[in-house]
């Protein structure tokens, strides 16, 4: 059986120490073959010199921020609007493109002052880079880059709507990411073309069992998204399925499921 290659990006890291050392920790075992980032967070500075050990190996991109922390490109202002005023101001034409291009700016600039390179991709917070104004502006961007230089953007359009929360997976498509895909396919820039990773975050979840049917998923160019962390966050509302996701990649499991679905672990070179 010929193996084909997919790309498993864990997000979050920097968010908190605890996704911060989960992603780590996998990375030891080389049990992910990509990581997003966010930098407008405390841990960032430190967390990043973490990540330089594995460059050689690894994508590294920047995981755009909008909805958590602070905002980089104005330091005075208080934090971050989060989702569901994000998502308001986007549909309702509230949105500053001058400012989602600052930040972005901004945003860029904490990344490459820490790792010392441009990202190898971008991809959106909770899926903003393909909401409007946004995307406009990330796509803009992608065209601006020189020749040499010629990373990915992450498309999260789900071509499977059943399983664990089809609703999700509903909403998902319907704010951007069809729209994103039409725009991506017509366009020149370097993108994933299947995608899968999406549940409820249930803490009863059997996170095996789904990462199984992510890999049904999974087509010519393909990404799976994950979130693990290591050990338990009082503070998140999630922890105890992050912990999972953890647990399952850290275990014989998960190779064993990646070989058996006839599928390897790989840099998004094959873009």
């Amino acid at each position: 059986m010929t193996l084909r290659p997919f790309i498993l990006c864990a997000d979050d890291f920097a968010l908190s120490p605890h996704s911060t050392q989960g992603i780590l920790t996998l990375l030891e075992k080389s049990r992910l073959s990509a990581v997003s980032a966010i930098v407008n967070m405390p841990d960032w500075p430190q967390a990043s010199q973490s990540l330089l050990f594995y460059r050689q190996h690894i994508d590294i991109g920047l995981h755009f921020n909008l909805t958590e922390g602070p905002w980089l490109s104005r330091p005075h202002d208080k934090n971050q609007v989060g989702l569901n005023t994000l998502l308001l101001q986007a549909y309702t034409g509230q949105l500053s493109t001058t400012l989602i291009r600052e930040e972005l700016q901004a945003q860029l600039d904490a990344f490459v002052k820490a790792m010392g390179h441009m990202p190898d991709f971008i991809d959106g917070h909770q899926h903003i880079q393909q909401l409007p104004v946004i995307r406009q502006t990330l796509l803009a961007w992608f065209n601006q880059q020189q020749e040499d230089y010629h990373p990915y953007l992450r498309c999260s359009y789900l071509e499977n709507l059943r399983g664990n929360n089809s609703i999700k997976r509903w909403i998902i498509n319907r704010l951007g990411a069809s729209t994103l895909k039409k725009q991506l396919a017509s366009s020149t820039i370097r993108h994933n073309h299947t995608f899968s990773g999406v549940y409820d975050f249930s803490p009863n979840a059997n996170y095996r069992q789904y990462f199984q049917g992510f890999l049904g998923d999974m087509k010519k160019y393909g990404m799976i998204m994950c979130h693990p962390a290591y050990g338990h966050d009082t503070q998140d509302p999630h922890t105890q399925a992050r912990q999972n996701e953890w647990a399952y990649f850290n275990s014989d499991a998960f190779m064993s499921d990646c070989k058996t679905a006839g599928l390897y672990l790989s840099r998004g070179d094959f873009l």
